[in-house]
């Protein structure tokens, strides 16, 4: 398998699953403002998006909902995510959505609020309006983190995958947790993970 990644995007929960499950697959970084392997991506994926897992049978997967999902059920006895018809399975896609769609739409949002409006005055009200709304969002990682090690139990599955990459740009969007503190330990509890560790040391990130 082949998994195009980037430093520029939302790539790195399919970096950090990878590493968790140990799954043998060539990481291949794709940057369109350093131009490296743009071309060779859009010849798997048209819409040069990233993650982009391209399969030992040349078939193509993207978004990291069905990427997520996919390597979980590769490597069961990660526990990444539950068998099929276990009760629990159904919980962790229900955390993976929430943190795909309720938190990283209005984090993007809040994020190019310049690309929307040139007026500085407008620019601070949909900021303001995208915190409410993520500080809301955020409430239930804050009374799931109080009662649990990980959002669905003791097992770290692909939603907490895909909560630390959501949760490490709205700390930056919010400028902290300082009114979510079981929020704060539980990223500082994902952070701490030698798989998210490994993926950030892929990605090229920093803390």
């Amino acid at each position: 398998m082949k998994y195009f990644y980037s430093t520029e995007t939302s790539s790195v929960p399919g970096l950090i699953a990878i590493e968790e499950a140990q799954i043998k697959c060539k990481l291949i970084e794709t940057s369109k403002s350093k131009k490296v392997n743009i071309d060779l991506l859009e010849s798997f994926n048209p819409l040069s998006q990233v993650g982009t897992l391209v399969l030992d049978d040349g078939s193509v997967l993207t978004q990291n909902l069905a990427i997520l999902t996919y390597l979980a059920d590769l490597a069961p006895a990660s526990r990444l995510l539950p068998p099929s018809g276990e009760r629990s399975r159904y919980d962790v896609l229900s955390w993976l959505a929430y943190s795909i769609s309720d938190l990283q739409k209005p984090l993007g949002m809040g994020f190019r609020r310049k690309e929307l409006t040139s007026s500085e005055a407008a620019q601070a009200e949909v900021l303001a309006f995208f915190t409410k709304m993520l500080e809301r969002f955020l409430m239930r990682i804050e009374r799931a983190a109080g009662d649990l090690r990980y959002v669905n139990g003791d097992d770290f599955t692909i939603a907490d995958c895909h909560l630390f990459f959501t949760l490490k740009y709205i700390k930056v969007l919010l400028g902290g947790f300082d009114q979510f503190p079981m929020t704060a330990t539980y990223f500082e509890r994902l952070l701490d993970r030698p798989s998210v560790q490994r993926a950030i040391s892929i990605k090229g990130d920093r803390r």
